[in-house]
């Protein structure tokens, strides 16, 4: 596969998510809080904080999922 066909390939990706019916893989984590205590409510957020950053910043979301690895 050359450079050309990888961005052929690619530009072709791009106009078919551009359509109305395009797909879209959608990943979430949850945690409670609902029913925590002030203090596990806090150490939650933090957790989440740190979780986004590291999913900003392009870690593999399924560490991010297993949090004692991520």
């Amino acid at each position: 596969m050359t450079d050309d066909d990888a961005r052929a390939v690619y530009a072709s990706w791009i106009k078919d998510l551009a359509g109305a019916n395009a797909l879209l893989d959608l990943r979430i984590l949850v945690l409670k809080l609902a029913d925590a205590e002030p203090g596990t409510r806090r150490a939650a957020e933090t957790l989440a904080g740190q979780i986004v950053a590291k999913a900003r910043a392009g870690a593999d979301f399924c560490a991010l999922a297993d949090v004692r690895r991520g």
